[in-house]
């Protein structure tokens, strides 16, 4: 009986792998373009269940995607529900503006979001259903929104808050906001969101090296 169970659970494993595998293969991940406004134009094969901009706290320059560490200036959900979004192929979400089928949570419905202010980096996450999201930073130049990544920062929960830290093991840890913000944007330029997954999981393969600088 050990065997047969040791065999099924093989198999079971094995038909749930192939299964993911054939679910993934017809997902189109979002990609998301960001223009003047700003405006964020979409394409992938899922429905936009939410999307958020993070805005950076007070005495930061930079909004980390995530609540934690980050005020929500702006976000809005599917009305009909989770499950319930509009296609993202073809998709350009204005910032401020609620599209067809959208209900605005931050700020409240009757208010208008702040406009995002300049030489500062902001973030977003476009929540999907049926295909991979999409989150990325943007820093904002008067009117003019350049996609970009920023390098070395991660969070951590640390006493029950998250505090930020530059990624990676060894040394101090302490993570400072670049000083000159500007050729940061410059040097990690993108496109497109469609390298940002690549790009974060190299954030996170890094913090699982440990620094070999000290091992010699």
């Amino acid at each position: 009986m050990k065997v047969a169970t040791i065999v099924l659970g093989g198999l079971s494993a094995l038909l749930l792998l192939m299964g993911a595998c054939l679910y993934v293969i017809g997902e189109h991940p979002t990609i998301v373009i960001v223009s003047p406004g700003p405006s964020f134009a979409m394409r992938g094969s899922g429905e936009l269940a939410s999307f958020t901009v993070y805005a950076p706290r007070r005495g930061k320059r930079i909004a980390f995607p995530h609540q934690g560490d980050s005020d929500i200036a702006w976000q809005i959900v599917a009305t009909n529900g989770y499950f319930k979004g509009a296609r993202v192929s073809g998709l350009t979400i204005r910032y401020g503006e609620i599209p067809p089928g959208y209900s605005q949570l931050v700020p409240s419905q009757n208010q208008a979001p702040i406009p995002p202010a300049g030489k500062m980096v902001y973030s977003f996450f476009a929540e999907t259903t049926n295909a991979p999201g999409a989150t990325a930073y943007f820093y904002m130049d008067g009117t003019q929104p350049t996609l970009s990544f920023v390098p070395d920062l991660c969070i951590t929960l640390k006493d029950g808050r998250y505090v930020r830290v530059k990624c990676g093991f060894g040394g101090d840890r302490t993570y400072s906001e670049p000083a000159n913000l500007d050729e940061v944007v410059r040097k990690y330029r993108q496109k497109d969101s469609s390298k940002f997954d690549d790009l974060i999981k190299d954030e996170f393969n890094k913090s699982c090296k440990p620094d070999q600088s000290k091992a010699k």
